[in-house]
C-alpha cells in the first residue's frame, strides 16, 4: 500500500522510489522470517542482519524507501 494515501500498488517501481509503510514492512519481515531456514548459512547471516537493521529502523520511522535503479 502507498505509505501516504493507502492505495494498493501491485508491484515495485524498478526505476523509482518505493515508499513502504511500517505495516507492510512488518508483513514482509514475517514472510522472510518464516522461510529463513531455507537459506544457506551465509545468506541467512546477511538476511538476519538486514532484518535486525530493519526492525531497529522501524522503531524510529514509519516509512522506509526502497529505491529502484534499473
Amino acid at each position: 500500500a502507498d505509505a501516504f494515501d493507502g492505495t494498493l500498488k501491485q508491484e515495485f517501481d524498478v526505476c523509482f522510489d518505493n515508499w513502504i509503510g511500517k505495516r507492510d514492512w512488518l508483513r514482509i519481515i514475517f514472510e522472510i522470517e518464516k522461510d529463513l531456514n531455507r537459506f544457506f548459512d551465509r545468506e541467512s547471516d546477511l538476511i538476519t542482519a538486514f532484518l535486525a537493521w530493519l526492525k531497529e529502523a522501524l522503531k524510529h520511522t514509519s516509512i522506509i524507501v526502497v529505491e529502484g535503479n534499473l
